[in-house]
């Protein structure tokens, strides 16, 4: 299993090495699965959504009003708490 970001579809300056590292993960992940599917194992891609007080978050989204426009981004109307991924 491995653990992608939202970085990768919110580039900033902030965050340079992330979304290439993220990136390359996730490509690892979707080649990795047919490959290892033939063997009986399965390859899973996680991305959580926007996690409140995160550094990501704190450098995606530093304002209240930047953090409740996310919030209404995502299905939920809220962001996910630490717990929500814990």
């Amino acid at each position: 299993m491995t653990l992608e970001s939202l970085a990768v579809r919110c580039r900033k300056a902030s965050l340079p090495g992330s979304p290439a590292l993220q990136q390359a993960r996730g490509q690892a992940a979707r080649r990795a699965g047919p490959d290892r599917a033939i063997g009986g194992l399965r390859v899973n891609g996680v991305v959580p959504g926007p996690i409140d007080g995160t550094e990501g978050m704190a450098r995606l989204a530093p304002s209240e009003a930047a953090r409740d426009r996310v919030a209404r981004s995502v299905p939920q109307k809220r962001l996910g708490t630490p717990e929500d991924v814990a």
